[in-house]
């Protein structure tokens, strides 16, 4: 019986990638800890995330057209998930507010790629439970009025 001679797997390793653009091969940790995007598109990607915040909130814009577009400042009023009164707390909306800010600010100083991911999804994630509690703070009012 004849022994096969060994042969190696022409797939790379679980953690090789091959950089298709310049040939080079590295590891998915390199690629994970990689520079984060430039500037530009990290503003790109935040305009896009509110976007579709703004999008996903269509249907209200008749109540802010009606209520004044002194309503937007009530954006951050949803993100507490709060129908308990149907009223605005400064308090809430000014640390709403301040938390958009800080993770803005997070997103574009961020220097690695995986921060930078991070604190994309983390805007993300806020944008959409704030437009959920914005659906509920006005269905709760809606429930009032009828």
């Amino acid at each position: 019986m004849t022994e096969l001679p060994f042969v190696e797997s022409v797939r790379p390793a679980f953690d090789q990638v091959n950089d298709s653009v310049t040939g080079k091969q590295g590891s998915l940790v390199d690629d994970f800890c990689a520079v984060a995007p430039p500037c530009v598109m990290k503003c790109g990607l935040i305009i896009v995330a509110w976007t579709a915040a703004l999008l996903a909130m269509f249907p209200l814009w008749g109540l802010i057209m009606f209520g004044g577009p002194g309503l937007v400042l009530l954006f951050p009023a949803g993100l507490w998930l709060s129908s308990d009164d149907g009223k605005a707390n400064p308090a809430r909306l000014l640390v709403g507010w301040a938390l958009y800010l800080a993770v803005m600010v997070l997103v574009m100083m961020a220097r690695k790629r995986w921060l930078f991911v991070l604190f994309y999804v983390v805007l993300c994630a806020m944008l959409a439970i704030n437009v959920v509690g914005c659906y509920r703070i006005v269905n709760a009012n809606l429930e009032g009025i009828e």
